[in-house]
C-alpha cells in the first residue's frame, strides 16, 4: 500500500496484535501466563510459550486455538511470513477457533503478504461475523484496509466506488466511537482520495486530541484555516493556493503527515512545482523522517525477536533519517554539518517535536506538543509548580510501542520540563487505558452486567495460576474487578441521585474523568514537582524507581476512587520488571499485600489458602486510601 499515511504506519504491528487478543474471555492460565510474559517484554519467551501451548496435547483447544491464532498474527505483522501465518491459521482451524478469528487471521496474512484482493473476503466475512462483539470496529478497518491496499487507485471507478463505500462505513465507525484514532486516520486517507472535505474535516477533527482546546491558543487559527478551506469542498482537484494553506495549517497542528498525505496524493495541476516549494518541501521530507524512522524501529523489533543485539540501533536509525532530511533541506541545521543535539532543536521549534531515549539507544519516544499546562500545588509544606505537557500523534514509541501498549511508561514520560503525557483516544487505543468515555463503554448503561459478571470470572480464573510462586504479578482479572467495583460504584451514585437517564452517560464520563484526572495531576505530577522542589540538587540523584513509587502512593491517596488508580495505574503488564515503573508497581502492591496479611481480620473474606493479592479487590477505598498514606513516608 503506498500511502505514507496508513493504518500500518500510523499503528504499530504488535500493539494491534496484543489489542486483538487481549484478555479472551475464556482463555485458559496457560494462554495468560504466555501473554503475559509478552506483555513483560519478553518477547522471546512469550512466542515460545505460545508455540508450546499449540502443540500441547494436553490443553484445551479452545486455548491451542487461540494461541495459534495469535502466532498466525504475530508471524503475518511482525514476521512478513505469509506461509507461516497461514499454517497457523490452519492449525487454529483444526482445534476449533471461531470463524471471525479465522478470518481475519488470514485477511491479514494476504494483506501483509501483497495479496490485498484475496484478503477482502475473508476480511468482509470477519467484518460480518464481528458485527454484535467488542471487536467489531476492529474488524471494520481490517475490511477498510484490505480495500484500501486492493485499489490503490484514486481515479479508477472501481476504486472509488470502493473509497465511497468505506468512507460512509468509517463514517459510521466514526459516530459510533468518535475517540477512534485509527478510524480517522483511515478515513482521512479515503477523503483526500475522493476530494470530500467535509469528510476530511470530521477526521481531523477526530484526529486533533481535546478538539475544544484548539479554540483558543497557538491551534486555533490554523484550525480556523481548515474549516474554511475544507468546508463544502468535494471534487477532485484543489488550487494551488487553497491547497497550499491547507498543508500549512496542517503543519501547524502538528499532522505533517496529513499534510503530507494532501501534498503528494491528492489529484491537482503543478504538483511538481508545488512540492518543490521550500515551506511545503519542509513539511514534506518531515513526513518522510517520521515514516523512515517508524519503519526503521519496526526492523529493530524484528531483531530484537531473532535475539539479536539492538543497543544503539534506535541512535543509528534517529540519525540515518534525520541526515536524509537534511540532505533535502539543508538550510534546516543552517548550512551547518549535522548533529543530533542541532536536529532535535530544530524538529522541536519547526514542528513541537518532544523525543525521549532510553540509555542504550534501544527504544526512542517521539511525539508532538500540543499543549502545555501549569498547575501550582502545595503539598507537605512545599508549594510548586505542576507542568504537564501534552504530545499526540506518537511516531516513534521504541520497541515498548510495539510489544507495550497499555503500560505507563509508553504513554509518555517524565523530564525537567514536566510530565509529558500522550494526549486524546490514542492512549485510549492502547489496551484498556482510563478514561472516563473509555470507561463507559466497558462498564456503562449498554453492558449486560450479568454478562459481564460471568466474562470477569473466567478472566479471574488464571489469576491464581499467573501468581505461582510470586508476591505480585501482573492479574488481569484483579485488574478488571477492581475497575468493574469503581464503575459499579459510581453508576449506582448516579443512579440514586435522581438524574434523568439521558443524563446518566453525561454524568458518569464527567465524573470518572475527574477521579482520574485528580489522581494524576494532584497525585502523580503533583509529587514530582514538590520532590523536585523538596530535594533540590538531591533529586537528579534519586532512583527513578523511588520516585516513581512515591508519585504512585500519591496518585492512589488523591484519587476520589483510588480503584481507577489501581487498575490504570498499578495493576499493569512488567510488574517488577527493569523499568522504574515496573518496580514501582512491585513495590506498591507488596506494600498492599504486607498489610493485608498483618491485618487478615480486616479484609472482608480474607482467605490464607489463597494468594493474597488476589483478593486486593476485597479492600474498601478508605482501606486502600489508608494503606497508601502508611506506605508513603511523607503523609
Amino acid at each position: 500500500m503506498s500511502t505514507s499515511y496508513s493504518l500500518r504506519r500510523c499503528a504499530a504491528a504488535f500493539t494491534i496484535a496484543v489489542i486483538s487478543f487481549s484478555a479472551p474471555v475464556h482463555a485458559g492460565p496457560e494462554f495468560d501466563k504466555a501473554q503475559a510474559e509478552l506483555f513483560a517484554l519478553h518477547v522471546v519467551e512469550g512466542r515460545r510459550a505460545m508455540v508450546a501451548l499449540a502443540g500441547n496435547e494436553r490443553a484445551p483447544f479452545d486455548d491451542r486455538a487461540k494461541a495459534a491464532l495469535f502466532l498466525a498474527d504475530m508471524s503475518a505483522r511482525m514476521d512478513k511470513d505469509m506461509a507461516a501465518a497461514m499454517n497457523w491459521v490452519s492449525i487454529a482451524e483444526r482445534y476449533g477457533a471461531q470463524a471471525e478469528g479465522v478470518a481475519a487471521a488470514k485477511a491479514r496474512a494476504l494483506i501483509e503478504g501483497g495479496e490485498p484482493r484475496k484478503a477482502i473476503t475473508f476480511a468482509l466475512k470477519a467484518n460480518e461475523l464481528a458485527e454484535a462483539t467488542e471487536r467489531a470496529e476492529a474488524r471494520t478497518l481490517l475490511y477498510a484496509e484490505s480495500l484500501m491496499a486492493a485499489y490503490d487507485s484514486p481515479t479508477a471507478s472501481l476504486a472509488r466506488r470502493a473509497l465511497a463505500i468505506n468512507a460512509q462505513t468509517l463514517r459510521m465507525a466514526l459516530e459510533d466511537n468518535p475517540s477512534s484514532q485509527a478510524a480517522a486516520k483511515m478515513l482521512f486517507d479515503f477523503s483526500v482520495r475522493l476530494g470530500d472535505g467535509d469528510t476530511m474535516l470530521q477526521a481531523l477533527t477526530a484526529l486533533i486530541p481535546a478538539t475544544e482546546r484548539v479554540s483558543g491558543g497557538q491551534f486555533a487559527a490554523p484550525f480556523n484555516t481548515l474549516k474554511e478551506e475544507l468546508s463544502g469542498w468535494l471534487g477532485s482537484t484543489l488550487v494551488p493556493e487553497r491547497r497550499r494553506k491547507i498543508v500549512f495549517a496542517l503543519a501547524e497542528l502538528r499532522l505533517a503527515q496529513a499534510a503530507a498525505l494532501i501534498a503528494e496524493k491528492h489529484p491537482s495541476r503543478g504538483k511538481k512545482d508545488f512540492l518543490a516549494e521550500d515551506g511545503i518541501a519542509e513539511i514534506v521530507a518531515y513526513a518522510s523522517f517520521l515514516d523512515t524512522l517508524n519503519a526503521s524501529l519496526e526492523e529493530i523489533y524484528r531483531a530484537r525477536v531473532a535475539g539479536g543485539d539492538t543497543s544503539g540501533r534506535a541512535f543509528t536509525a534517529f540519525d540515518a533519517a534525520a541526515k536524509a532530511f537534511a540532505a533535502k533541506i539543508p538550510n534546516a541545521l543552517g548550512g551547518e554539518a549535522y548533529d543530533r543535539e542541532s536536529f532535535t532543536s530544530y524538529i522541536r521549534n519547526r514542528f513541537g517535536a518532544l523525543l525521549n531515549w532510553d540509555e542504550n539507544g534501544t527504544e526512542l519516544k517521539l511525539g508532538h506538543q500540543l499543549a502545555t499546562e501549569t498547575t501550582t500545588v502545595s503539598q507537605h509544606g512545599v508549594q510548586a509548580d505542576v507542568t504537564a505537557l501534552s504530545v499526540g500523534f506518537m511516531a516513534a514509541r521504541g520497541l515498548e510501542f510495539f510489544v507495550l501498549g497499555d503500560n505507563a511508561s509508553g504513554r509518555g514520560w517524565n523530564s525537567e520540563e514536566g510530565t509529558v503525557q500522550l494526549a486524546g483516544s490514542e492512549a485510549a487505543e492502547a489496551g484498556g487505558v482510563q478514561t472516563g468515555a473509555a470507561l463507559w463503554q466497558r462498564c456503562g448503561a449498554g453492558v449486560d452486567p450479568v454478562k459481564r459478571a460471568y466474562e470477569i470470572r473466567d478472566m479471574s480464573l488464571g489469576d491464581a495460576a499467573l501468581m505461582g510462586n510470586k508476591t505480585v504479578a501482573y492479574l488481569p482479572g484483579l485488574k478488571t474487578r477492581l475497575e468493574w467495583q469503581a464503575c459499579h460504584g459510581l453508576m449506582h451514585m448516579l443512579k440514586r441521585s435522581g438524574l434523568e437517564k439521558e443524563r446518566i452517560e453525561g454524568a458518569f464520563t464527567a465524573e470518572a474523568d475527574f477521579a482520574i484526572t485528580e489522581g494524576q495531576v494532584n497525585g502523580y505530577q503533583a509529587r514530582f514537582a514538590i520532590e523536585r522542589a523538596r530535594l533540590g540538587d538531591e533529586f537528579a540523584n534519586t532512583p527513578a524507581a523511588t520516585l516513581e513509587y512515591h508519585a504512585r502512593l500519591a496518585m492512589i491517596v488523591k484519587s476520589p476512587r483510588p480503584r481507577f488508580a489501581l487498575a490504570g495505574a498499578i495493576l499493569l503488564p512488567g510488574i517488577g520488571g527493569d523499568t522504574p515503573e515496573g518496580q514501582a508497581n512491585a513495590r506498591v502492591l507488596e506494600g498492599f499485600v504486607e498489610w493485608m496479611e498483618k491485618h487478615p481480620a480486616e479484609v472482608i473474606a480474607f482467605d490464607r489458602t489463597r494468594p493474597t493479592l488476589v483478593q486486593l479487590d476485597h479492600l474498601s477505598d478508605e482501606q486502600i486510601i489508608n494503606i497508601a498514606k502508611a506506605l508513603d513516608p511523607l503523609e
